[in-house]
């Protein structure tokens, strides 16, 4: 089959973006033909792409950048749309080749149009030189209304698959966007969901709106490239040797991420202004003088300084997002490294809240708790990674000490753990590099406090052999009930369960805690085990088959 994959961002980087380019590849090894329309600046760098195309300015012929034949037996041709520099999404942050970059939500109807129209034109050019035999097409806006509006003359059926971010941070701000939504699922031959809470979420959404939702919802679970990820093995210092030359080399290249002198300057700049409204413009200063899409310049002091033999390693891998309940991590360091002295934090990832989490880990450190609280409560004010109203999980874990009488003893407790020493933030990783990390891990955490449609890190964990502790919320909780009743273990079926209320903080460090001090998750037994949870449920093998069916009934 000749399949056209409509996404519009980037192959790298965030879950939607892994997804495109893993159903891809496994589309790609299967022997179909893909026809990928998106803004990955670097195509040429993956390896099942033929072919990348960049389109003129009027998006109506292209010419070829890149061509080399590959082993796998479909082809696989990259095109990129001219987009004129500017790039709209749903979350505003950073892109490496757009001067522009603005929200949906915050755009004016003159410039959303303009940016279907590119779009459109882009993938009627496609349409126009190749039979294509089904369009796949990304998040519910705008990707299906961009499909069709290209494919309604050539009755060229297109799938959906939804993501989480598009309905939760744009559409269901806008009226406007709504109306696009409807049209481009409406016209879809069938929409497929991600987990059930992805499908329910927009049934719900609709039927709120009082507006029909036509076609099938079809459940269809991310993957993982089992190939890309390593199985977990106890030699964690051959891991990090790999990873410290990976890394090495990396640095080289790309060595504009944050380094140790801008963190330094950071926490200076605080701890005089503490606590002022101005840190808002400090955070947005601190994070304009760094490249986020490279590591952070001292990730190899980072990794020199684990202790492979000793420590307990907790990863978080993600954006750093207020979102992703990253402060709930933080807000447990205190209490997990009382009890595990052994404990080590690492944070890998990219995002606008870097600058807020990177205080509050002082404000900790410092046992200042006046700044501490201040962060936490006006997060909203302070944070450009705080785009929508979440839980005050903090907030509520912080009146819970007051209450308990136990508030002063938290930070005096804070000030004496060597919490600065045994936390760390990495900045950014590829997939390959991952491979070698997730390993090194004692227990992977991902406390999202947001509507998540899926936990596609949370399986990539547990391709590397390693238990992700995670919150019982949205889409995350069909992995947890189903990771659970895999693994039918009393230790982990008595861990409590992570709602998101004020009662996070505690359970997550409790959780963590447990997971650390269980040296059965040491054994090759158990961490077989995981990966067999993956390849039995979330291996893109199943994943792309159950895409072919679709395309072909």
């Amino acid at each position: 089959m000749n399949i056209c994959l409509v996404h519009g961002y980037l192959l790298t980087g965030t879950g939607s973006n892994i997804y495109v380019k893993n159903l891809a590849g496994k589309l790609c090894s299967m022997g179909h033909n893909i026809f990928i329309m998106c803004q990955e600046p670097h195509a040429e760098g993956i390896n099942f792409v033929n072919e990348v195309y960049i389109f003129s300015k009027t998006n109506k012929n292209y010419k070829r950048k890149f061509n080399r034949k590959t082993s796998f037996p479909g082809m696989c041709r990259v095109f990129k749309p001219d987009l004129d520099g500017k790039l709209f999404v749903y979350v505003k942050d950073r892109y490496e080749e757009f001067s522009i970059v603005e929200t949906f939500q915050e755009s004016s109807l003159d410039e959303v149009e303009n940016f279907i129209l590119k779009n459109v034109t882009a993938l009627g050019t496609i349409i126009r030189n190749y039979h294509i035999d089904f369009i796949q097409t990304n998040h519910c806006i705008m990707q299906p209304y961009i499909a069709y509006l290209a494919a309604i003359k050539k009755n060229i059926p297109y799938i959906v698959s939804l993501h989480g971010s598009a309905l939760n941070f744009s559409v269901k701000k806008s009226k406007i966007l709504f109306e696009y939504a409807k049209i481009g699922l409406n016209n879809a031959k069938k929409i497929v969901a991600v987990s059930e809470y992805n499908a329910e979420e927009l049934y719900e959404y609709f039927k709120n709106k009082k507006a029909v939702l036509k076609p099938e919802i079809k459940v269809i679970p991310a993957g993982v490239d089992l190939n890309l990820f390593l199985m977990s093995s106890n030699n964690r210092d051959k891991l990090i040797s790999s990873l410290k030359n990976i890394m090495g080399k990396k640095i080289k290249a790309l060595n504009q991420g944050e380094s140790v002198l801008q963190k330094q300057k950071l926490i200076e700049k605080i701890k005089y202004l503490s606590p002022d409204p101005q840190i808002r413009q400090i955070f947005h200063a601190a994070s304009g003088k760094y490249n986020y899409l490279h590591p952070d310049s001292d990730i190899l002091d980072t990794l020199n300084s684990i202790n492979c033999k000793k420590d307990k390693i907790v990863l978080f891998v993600g954006k750093y997002l207020w979102t992703k309940g990253i402060q709930a991590i933080i807000a447990a360091i205190p209490i997990i490294l009382k009890k595990v002295p052994e404990a080590r934090f690492v944070f890998t990832g990219f995002g606008k809240s870097k600058e807020i989490l990177q205080a509050l880990i002082f404000s900790l450190s410092t046992g200042n708790s006046e700044l501490f609280e201040y962060m936490i409560v006006n997060h909203l004010k302070l944070d450009a990674g705080s785009e929508v109203k979440t839980p005050g999980v903090c907030s509520m874990f912080i009146k819970s000490l007051k209450e308990k009488g136990k508030y002063g003893l938290y930070f005096r407790d804070a000030r004496k753990l060597p919490i600065t020493g045994r936390t760390h933030f990495t900045g950014i990783m590829s997939h390959e590099e991952l491979r070698y990390l997730l390993p090194v891990a004692d227990v992977f955490t991902s406390p999202s406090i947001f509507t998540e449609a899926f936990g596609v890190v949370a399986i990539e964990a547990l391709s590397s052999g390693i238990f992700p502790v995670i919150t019982y919320n949205a889409g995350f909780r069909e992995l947890y009930d189903s990771m659970i009743n895999f693994f039918n273990e009393d230790l982990l079926r008595n861990m409590p369960k992570l709602y998101v209320n004020d009662e996070l903080v505690e359970n997550l460090a409790a959780s963590i805690i447990t997971i650390l001090n269980y040296e059965k998750r040491k054994s090759i037994e158990f961490k077989k085990k995981c990966r067999q949870f993956i390849e039995e449920k979330y291996s893109w093998e199943i994943i792309a088959e159950e895409y072919i069916e679709e395309f072909t009934k």
